[in-house]
């Protein structure tokens, strides 16, 4: 059984994290047990055990626990009263990242549990990182204090990973109060108010215009604003005169005309002057 503190991760989630960090331990099945609460099957008892023995995983920070199983196991999360974490010692001087000195300095947040390999090996040289053991419910201070060996004050930045939030309300890791979804408050109804215009009697409704442009009409007209027209003009409109329009092609039409009317002439005296030649010889 495997369940992250302060966090409850979506069933995807945990199955390929469970794969990723035990991929040479041969697991099996990742299946939802509780809410948060997950069961791991691996192929062995062996496996198993192995993984139950190694150093503790984390996810996003957060600590996992882990626990075997047995048939009259309860699948909710425990009250955790300590919790390992990850610690950055900024501003700390090299000659200091001995384990024992190391040990001594974290004394004052927790139990050290272990130094990271790139702190061990001196790969990162920003900061020193520790894993200790803390109290869910004590304080976690930014900045720590120590004499060394020539009895001089050093301080220590301190940067959390994560750091547990107990709520004051279920006791649990993970959330504030003010994010509680076990505080369950009593609904009350309320009625709602509905605000109601009236209008006095023999009132048409209408507004009075007071802006400035019509402040001297209002002023000098005391009885009605708005005045009712009668009787209004209708505009007629003039009818539209034809106007006459002029064929461009007339000229052509006319002189076909005349051309046809000589041609008509000329047949005729051809004609005539055939009969008159006759007669007169």
């Amino acid at each position: 059984m495997l369940y992250v503190v302060g966090a409850n991760p979506p069933s995807h989630v945990m199955e390929g994290f469970g794969r990723r960090i035990w991929r040479n331990k041969g697991v099996d099945k990742v299946v939802l047990a509780a809410k948060g609460v997950y069961l791991v099957r691996f192929t062995t008892m062996d496996r198993r055990d192995e993984v139950l023995a190694s150093t503790r995983p984390f996810f996003d920070s957060k600590p996992i626990v882990l626990k075997p199983w047995t048939q009259d196991m309860d699948f909710t999360k425990e009250d955790l009263h300590s919790v390992p974490i990850w610690v950055k010692l900024h501003q700390l001087a090299f000659k200091y990242w001995g384990e024992k000195s190391l040990r001594k300095i974290v004394g004052q947040l927790g139990v050290m549990k272990q130094v990271d390999s790139a702190t061990a090996k001196r790969d990162k040289l920003q900061f020193s990182r520790v894993q200790i053991e803390v109290m869910v419910e004590q304080s976690f201070p930014d900045v720590i204090k120590f004499i060394n060996e020539r009895r001089e004050q050093m301080e220590v930045r301190v940067e959390y990973e994560w750091r547990p939030v107990v709520c004051a309300h279920c006791k649990g890791v993970g959330h504030e109060v003010a994010k509680c979804k076990k505080i369950t408050g009593r609904r009350v109804w309320v009625p709602r108010q509905i605000v109601s215009t009236t209008i006095p009697s023999g009132s048409t409704g209408l507004v009075k215009d007071n802006t400035p442009d019509n402040a001297a009409n209002n002023d000098s007209d005391t009885t009605d604003t708005f005045t009712t027209v009668s009787n209004p003009s209708r505009r007629v409109l003039a009818r539209p005169v034809g106007v006459n329009t002029v064929n461009q092609f007339q000229a052509l039409d006319d002189d076909l005309s005349v051309r046809s009317v000589m041609g008509d002439i000329n047949q005729v005296h051809a004609a005539g002057g055939g009969n008159s030649s006759g007669c007169n010889g």
